[in-house]
């Protein structure tokens, strides 16, 4: 895809919509909770995608976005870690590593009062109940959940399976924008983490075409293979996934020309 370049972008985003792809979800053949990608070479993609977004959602905060994600961000949950029954989800491991489904279940509409004991205070259902699979629904959740939300932004952060896709990637939905995005938050992530670059491009699966009914700049971050071995060793790292998470950052704001220092 041919790069674009832009002295300044036009947007001026207020909110953004982390999409963590991934996170267990009940698989009704096998009767049990699974992950949605399989473990290779020790590598838990569904879990590194929430490494790489909690330290991006708090970055984005202090900068004045308002965050929102399609899973939980939060490994202590309501004060209480991970051994407490009240971090505990239907899956009985910890609710960050479930899917967009058990979170979505889970939340209160933003604005309104957490403890008030309504049906209204709830997610609608129709956001995460969009489908005939589990997987088809946790799916369209993430797509439905940016909708209703009306965010500016929506950045999704992932990795493969495949052996051939080693090198950094990111593929961007139809929006004029996100061509942009996709570039800026490749050339920040590149650059700090020392990786391979694949490029940028439009999606083109089946699944990642439905992003292109958004209607904002929507982004999927694909940041290696869990097939190759050199490339599951290096995303395993701590250190990587944080400066994964910096690349994504600084990214958004070159994306944004937000300047930190007025």
């Amino acid at each position: 895809m041919e790069t674009k370049t832009k002295e300044k972008s036009k947007n001026k985003a207020k909110s953004i919509l982390i999409n963590p792809i991934g996170g267990l979800i009940y698989n009704d053949t096998v009767k049990q909770w699974v992950y949605q990608r399989p473990v290779f070479n020790g590598l838990y993609i569904d879990s590194f995608t929430i490494d790489v977004s909690i330290p991006l959602a708090d970055m984005l905060k202090i900068i004045g976005f308002k965050v929102y994600s399609t899973r939980l961000l939060n490994k202590i949950y309501r004060g209480y870690n991970d051994k407490s029954s009240h971090n505990i989800g239907e899956s009985q491991q910890p609710r960050y590593r479930e899917c967009a489904i058990q979170y979505l279940k889970s939340i209160t509409t933003p604005g309104r009062n957490e403890k008030e004991d309504d049906e209204k205070k709830y997610v609608p259902e129709q956001i995460y109940n969009d489908g005939k699979t589990m997987e088809d629904k946790d799916f369209n959740a993430r797509l439905n959940y940016a909708k209703w939300l009306n965010v500016d932004l929506m950045v999704s952060i992932d990795a493969t399976t495949y052996l051939n896709d080693i090198g950094m990637e990111v593929v961007v939905n139809k929006n004029e924008n996100s061509e942009y995005l996709g570039n800026c938050i490749l050339d920040e992530v590149a650059k700090r983490t020392r990786s391979s670059v694949k490029g940028v491009s439009f999606m083109s699966e089946p699944l990642e075409l439905r992003y292109n009914t958004l209607m904002i700049p929507s982004i999927i971050l694909k940041c290696g293979s869990s097939a190759d071995i050199r490339s599951a060793g290096t995303m395993t790292q701590g250190w990587w996934r944080q400066h994964v998470s910096l690349g994504v950052y600084s990214g958004i704001i070159k994306f944004l020309n937000i300047n930190l220092f007025e």
